[in-house]
């Protein structure tokens, strides 16, 4: 699931360079990833959720496209460590995160603490 098209288009000569027969290229939007209700078991975002324009709604629709106990999980720089060069706004802290995936149906299912500079937080839906 890509919402550029220059990734989009990158992807699919890729696709075609390899004859991949099993991936499928997803346009998204900024609301949703155009994914199909109660189809999908995991959904990962590596360093994505910070950039996203409508988060509620991005969220929302991943719910849906999510199989009954599917899972998200999100990869991101820890907003908690000051020491980490990355810009802020490209941060996020757990407690902040939890709540935005809490009131969009999700809980928080375990935290791994082995990647140096980034959260790695596994949510299940609920609801």
């Amino acid at each position: 699931v890509e919402i550029q098209d220059e990734m989009i288009a990158l992807l699919k000569n890729k696709k075609q360079a390899i004859k991949d027969s099993v991936v499928e290229i997803i346009k998204s939007t900024a609301f949703t990833p155009n994914l199909p209700p109660n189809n999908t078991d995991l959904a990962i975002m590596t360093d994505v959720y910070h950039e996203l324009e409508y988060p509620a709604e991005m969220l929302q629709a991943i719910h849906t496209a999510l199989k009954k106990n599917g899972k998200l999980l999100l990869i991101e720089y820890r907003g908690e460590d000051p020491s980490i060069p990355i810009k802020t706004l490209h941060k996020t802290t757990v407690v902040q995160l939890n709540k935005e995936l809490a009131a969009n149906g999700f809980v928080l299912n375990f935290k791994g603490d082995f990647l140096p500079i980034q959260h790695f937080l596994l949510y299940e839906k609920i609801k």
